[in-house]
């Protein structure tokens, strides 16, 4: 997580108009597998290079149980009815790219015979299955944090 950032003006003026930029929430989830949970580095966006969490953005109109399961699906390739328990948030700020995300922090229990298939190449180096307790050092956002709460 970004702290001590100075406050940066997300109104951009325009010769016709004035465009507010907007706070955009998405989900990460934890999928944990015994004391294993799935993570992958990230590419080709903010944040590439790190370590994170399957997740993404809030579509309007969708609830949490069901972006879970979309990214989930899109990411990974897991399709699979899961149960999804509110975790924590983050507030994460990334003034050079000049966004601002709410992230909402889910975790599932998932069985053995779960797999993940790396469905975006373009974003993500591939999935693995790492212990809780021994996560990287760095990783995206808030993401070890949060699992950290886990156990």
């Amino acid at each position: 997580m970004v702290t001590n950032i100075p406050m940066v003006n997300f109104r951009i003026k325009n010769t016709d108009t004035m465009i507010m930029k907007r706070t955009q929430v998405g989900v990460s989830i934890i999928l944990l597998k015994k004391d294993k949970v799935l993570i992958g580095k990230r590419r080709g966006s903010h944040g590439a290079g790190l370590y994170a969490l399957p997740g993404g953005h809030i579509e309007f109109g969708e609830t949490y149980t069901e972006t879970c399961q979309r990214e989930l699906k899109e990411e990974t390739g897991i399709d699979s009815a899961l149960e999804f328990s509110k975790l924590g948030f983050s507030e994460d700020f990334f003034p050079v790219e000049d966004k601002h995300y709410t992230t909402l922090y889910f975790y599932c229990r998932v069985s053995d015979n779960i797999e993940a298939i790396n469905m975006e190449p373009d974003k993500c180096d591939g999935w693995k299955w790492v212990s809780m307790h021994k996560l990287p050092e760095v990783m995206y956002c808030d993401t070890k944090a949060q699992i950290e709460k886990l156990g």
